[in-house]
């Protein structure tokens, strides 16, 4: 079991913010493990668990406590090579060029300032009665410009003639020759229509990896068929605790 404080969180949140990550050993004796979570000071915080999938009695023993499921996450990364895009794929995209971003903060900070509330509707967050689009809207601008922060980051934008119809940032790892895909979306003017494939990455010699959401299916399905596959799956859930009365 790992479990740290996000402390990035309380700037969109307000509250204090802690992330526990379980392995499969920690569900082997879980009376233990929630012995351990009783023991932290959680008072007024919002708390995020990921448990690998599969044992429904402790996801069940996590939601008598009070943990709501939120999500399933799929760890994704490249692994055969994508099936032949198909013709009408390859029309509707063969305007679209993917650019990438000059590290410049200015620049960042214009792509960023396009990230709005109706973006990211199936990120948790958004989705969560509790907090909602503004709130994952304020997480995500954030995060972008704690991104541009890192040394390894780049952005790109997917550009349709002269319009900008999505961005991504990710994480290289030059000596891997991997991408970490951070974080990445259609811009709200543009959903729906299908520039959504213009996430699942470019053919280069670089490979990706990425998370994916269980409420963003048509997503996964599209990076399942630009050749990547499923490495690992976590429940994802949270409790907001309240005060301790002193």
């Amino acid at each position: 079991m790992k479990i740290i404080k996000a402390f990035w969180e309380n700037r969109n949140l307000n509250r204090d913010a802690y992330e526990i990550t379980l392995e499969r050993r920690d569900l082997k004796d879980f009376k233990q493990t929630l012995k351990v979570i009783h023991e932290q000071n959680f008072s007024g915080a919002y708390v995020v668990i990921k448990m690998p999938v599969g044992n429904l009695q402790a996801l069940h023993k996590l939601e008598d406590e009070g943990f709501r499921f939120m999500e399933t996450q799929f760890h994704i990364k490249d692994y055969f090579e994508p099936k032949e895009t198909s013709e009408d794929i390859s029309e509707f995209m063969q305007e679209a060029e993917r650019v990438v971003v000059s590290k410049d903060k200015k620049e960042w900070e214009r792509i960023i300032s396009k990230i709005t509330p109706d973006m990211f509707d199936t990120d948790r967050i958004s989705l969560d009665p509790y907090f909602g689009k503004e709130i994952a809207c304020k997480r995500y601008q954030n995060w972008c410009l704690d991104l541009y922060n890192n040394p390894n980051s780049w952005m790109w934008v997917m550009k349709v003639r002269e319009d900008e119809v999505a961005f991504g940032i990710n994480i290289r790892n030059e000596e891997k020759q991997i991408d970490e895909g951070i974080l990445g979306g259609v811009f709200a003017e543009f959903k729906h229509i299908g520039y959504g494939l213009s996430l699942s990455g470019d053919r280069s010699s670089v490979k990706l990896k990425t998370v994916i959401s269980s409420n963003n299916l048509p997503m996964l399905r599209i990076y399942q068929h630009f050749g990547k596959i499923i490495i690992k799956e976590m429940y994802v859930l949270r409790k907001l605790y309240e005060e301790n009365k002193k």
